[in-house]
């Protein structure tokens, strides 16, 4: 993707505008998808630069209030700073990396649209469900302000860097189940500066809108690039699994507050049992709420002809996963690895390997 140079703002819009007038001579089905699509960006668009100006008025108002800390004001309003730090684009952001953002989001959402057309996997659910909550004015609302304040947060933590803001502090066990729960050490760490790291509902309630922020809308789509292998791997395992006179099994690590999780259900049989793991109580308490809004939506849709047996969440640390070996026809992790210490990689794939079936995906 422009490996030669990079484009000019102006080539990428261009390009953006080709791939939505691609989108849309697909017939209404690609149109539907490029004008949601666009809306999406556009909402997400919105809350960075929100997110930024908030940032940029609340580090004005704590610097012209408070004239004897030793606190520098942010990089945003040092004098002699960049002049792409008057612009209300997050973080100096220019105009050219703006719209090849944008142009990698339309281009996600046209690679999405191939798939759907292919048959790869259904068409995203939460998108083409009318009266879905997340186009409640109220919702989205709710969801930007808490997201504004995440951010001021988060940036004004980036930019004094105490010790402090980089760690979290962690209970010694809690899963509120019974059973102890040890979290490894590197857990304590504040990823990304976010507030109160894994470790609290406020951080799990703005999580998913925090992350899509960051990528312009296109996280789902993205993210669900990764469905098409796990829906043929899914086909064959089903076919071992009816043979053995049970239900496909698929375990989910590090699931944290289930979004992706519901992509994958509504894709795979409505009997399989689907087991997801997290290290966070809070992001466990999100993903049953969205694995219950996801039943309700898909058991409407089928008319009231199935019910739909809730996930089975399990709060655990994937370096060591309390299941059997190969308890698993399909072991599927996303967003994990990066944050992982060495070792710790080293140990969670092992673990998601024992935990999968001989030939499984």
């Amino acid at each position: 993707f422009q490996s030669d140079g990079f484009w000019s703002a102006r080539e990428n819009l261009a390009e953006v505008a080709a791939v939505g007038r691609r989108l849309t001579s697909l017939g209404p089905g690609g149109a539907d998808h490029w004008v949601r699509h666009v809306g999406r960006s556009g909402y997400f668009a919105a809350n960075a630069v929100l997110g930024t100006v908030g940032h940029r008025l609340y580090d004005a108002f704590v610097s012209r209030n408070n004239n004897n800390n030793d606190r520098p004001p942010s990089s945003s309003l040092r004098e002699g700073s960049s002049s792409s730090s008057s612009s209300p684009l997050p973080m100096g952001v220019t105009g050219p990396v703006a719209s090849r953002l944008l142009l990698e989001a339309a281009l996600v959402y046209e690679q999405d649209y191939d798939c759907v057309r292919r048959g790869e996997y259904r068409k995203p659910w939460d998108v083409h469900t009318s009266g879905h909550r997340q186009y409640s004015p109220l919702y989205a609302a709710r969801q930007t302000s808490r997201f504004v304040r995440e951010a001021v947060g988060t940036l004004v933590r980036r930019d004094r860097m105490n010790e402090e803001d980089k760690f979290v502090r962690l209970p010694r066990t809690n899963n509120g189940g019974g059973d102890d729960v040890e979290y490894p050490e590197y857990y304590s760490t504040a990823f990304h500066f976010q507030t109160e790291g894994w470790m609290s509902k406020r951080s799990a309630d703005v999580y998913e809108t925090s992350t899509e922020t960051l990528f312009l809308g296109r996280q789902d789509a993205m993210q669900r690039s990764g469905l098409s292998a796990i829906v043929r791997a899914a086909g064959e395992r089903a076919k071992v699994a009816k043979r053995e006179g049970r239900p496909l099994r698929v375990l989910e690590v590090a699931c944290g507050t289930g979004r992706y999780m519901t992509f994958v259900r509504d894709n795979l049989p409505l009997d399989a049992e689907y087991t997801a793991v997290d290290l966070s109580p809070y992001y466990l308490d999100a993903a049953s709420d969205n694995d219950a809004y996801w039943r309700k939506t898909r058991e409407a849709q089928e008319r009231g002809k199935v019910s739909i047996e809730p996930a089975n969440l399990v709060q655990a640390n994937a370096e060591s996963l309390p299941f059997d070996d190969g308890a698993f026809d399909v072991v599927l992790c996303v967003y994990l690895f990066h944050e992982l210490p060495r070792s710790a990689r080293a140990n969670a794939a092992a673990e998601m390997a024992r935990a999968g079936a001989s030939g499984g995906g």
